[in-house]
Parts: structure tokens; sequence; C-alpha cells
């Protein structure tokens, strides 16, 4: 049996990386497609590319849970609304795949797909909703280097418990060398404790009855593994999950 603790280390990395990929890209198309010019935002048709982003929820058979085209994807809010999106109902698709292969039963409806989540659809629509608006707010925030940060340092905050030696493996250097980058990233992590994460741990316990994931944010959707939780199901069901961006071609017809 896989070690549970080697597999939740691996999807966290995979989600660490792509969400910093993901960011990182955001950036970087903000600032080469957008233009500022008497406070109007201006994104230029010349600079517009494609984005793929590629959810995989790998299980014993290898099977691919979904595949997400972002075309034209030349606004860096849209971007992230997106992904925001899309994570979310990676998060709930995981879900069902995992008590599915557990052989638990998930909802009196039995049901296979996010498309026959029904009334669980609240849930997606409520974590999207919440991401992206919490999202646009600390992106522009990062990136805009003259808007003024004023927020308290909290350093201890920064990593939770655990977590640390999975931050190293990851390339998210960058954040904290921008300007008030830490003290911003542990004040929202604050905030999304306090004001999101127990919610939707409220909506999965009663809608689903199950607490199996908490969602957070750090510039991009994250996805936390409750491994209190996942001890109770076998782990060599659950492998990685895989996120990754494929930056767009500036030449030839979209694929």
């Amino acid at each position: 049996m896989t070690n549970l603790k080697q597999v939740i280390s691996s999807v966290l990395r995979d989600v660490i990386q792509a969400q910093h990929e993901a960011a990182s890209y955001a950036r970087q198309l903000a600032q080469s497609s957008q233009q500022t010019t008497g406070g109007t935002l201006i994104s230029p048709a010349a600079t517009v590319g494609e984005l793929t982003l590629n959810l995989r929820y790998a299980i014993q058979d290898g099977e691919d849970i979904t595949e997400v085209k972002v075309l034209n994807a030349d606004v860096s809010d849209r971007l992230l609304g997106n992904i925001s999106e899309q994570l979310a109902k990676l998060v709930i698709r995981k879900l069902v795949q995992q008590t599915q292969t557990s052989g638990v039963p998930y909802a009196r409806n039995g049901f296979s797909y996010i498309d026959d989540l029904g009334d669980n659809r609240r849930l997606i629509d409520y974590i999207a909703h919440q991401m992206l608006t919490r999202l646009r707010a600390n992106v522009d925030k990062l990136y805009n280097q003259q808007h003024e940060i004023e927020v308290e340092p909290i350093a201890d905050q920064v990593l939770a418990v655990g977590e640390q030696d999975l931050f190293l493996h990851s390339d998210i250097e960058g954040l904290f060398a921008l300007s008030g980058g830490a003290e911003l990233l542990a004040k929202t992590r604050q905030v999304l404790d306090d004001e999101v994460s127990e919610e939707i741990r409220k909506i999965i316990h009663e809608e689903q009855g199950a607490q199996l994931f908490s969602c957070r944010t750090e510039r991009s959707l994250r996805i936390e593994i409750d491994a209190e939780r996942l001890k109770d199901y076998p782990a060599e069901a659950i492998q990685s999950i895989t996120l990754k961006v494929v930056p767009p071609q500036l030449s030839g017809p979209n694929v």
C-alpha cells in the first residue's frame, strides 16, 4: 500500500507548483497584453494567446478527470477566475471519485459525475465565487507596485504546521520577493481561514456528509488535503493531481 504521507506530499507539491506557474503566467500575461491609457484598461487583440489548463486525477487506471482550455485569456482576472472555478470543480470531483473508489456511499442519489451534483453544485459556485473575489483583491495588491500595502506581518501564519518542507520544494520564492508579498500572503491565509474555509467545511459536512478537503488561496486556488479524514480511505487510490499550464502559442493557429 502506498504510504499516505507520501501520497499527500506528492499531491500538495503538484498543486503548489501548479498554482505558482499559473499565477506567474497570469502576471506575465497581464504585463504583456494590457496597457493603461487615461485610466482605461486596454487588451490589444494582437497579443491574445491561448492557455491550456489540464486537470488530472490519476487513480489506478490513470484516468484523466478533465481538460480545460481557456481561449483568448488576455485578462489576468479572467484567467485566474477560470482557474479558480475549475479547481473548485476538481475538489468536488475528487471527493466523488475517492468515495466511489473506497466503496463508501457518497450521496443518497449515488451521483457519479460533476454534472450530476444537483443541489450540491452550490458548493462549487460558492467556492468559485469566494476564491475569485479574494484572488482579484489580492492579485491587484501584489502586482500593482504603486498600491500601498498596509497589512500587519504575520510571519507565523505564512506556513501552516507540517507544510514547510513542501514549500521548500516549490518554486514560490518570487512571491516573497515582491514588495509586501510575505505579509500579504500571511494576511490572506488568515482571512480565508476565518471567512471562507470554515464555511466551505460546513457546506461539505452538511450537504455531502464528508469533510475531506478545505480550500485556501495564495494568488491562486489552493487545495489542502485533510489527512485525518483521508486515513480512513485507501491511500493507493490517490496517486497525484497534476495541473499543467501551457503558455500560449504566439504564432500560428490555435490548437
